[in-house]
């Protein structure tokens, strides 16, 4: 019976290791300031096409931005294109 329950718990453990995807990590370039609460830093990050964010560091704190890794950005809506002016003759 415990060789079954020690089978059963490692499946289980080695199906929740792959399941993760990678997190990929950068320091935000716009926040200003000593990063003291996550919330603010996740808002900022959202501004910069990341998902996340959190604040890291003991005496420097600075906001860390996430996503997961190759994500690409959203795109962002621009102003459509100029349309050609006509010469009046």
């Amino acid at each position: 019976m415990k060789a079954k329950v020690t089978t059963i718990a490692l499946v289980l453990l080695f199906l929740t290791l792959g399941a993760e995807a990678e997190l990929c990590k950068a320091r935000s370039r716009t926040f200003k300031g000593r990063c003291t609460r996550n919330d603010n830093c996740v808002a900022v990050c959202m501004t910069e096409n990341f998902t996340g964010g959190y604040c890291h560091g003991v005496v420097e704190r600075h906001c860390m931005c996430t996503k997961k890794c190759g994500e690409e950005p959203p795109e962002e809506p621009g102003e459509p294109p100029e349309e050609p002016r006509q010469m009046m003759a």
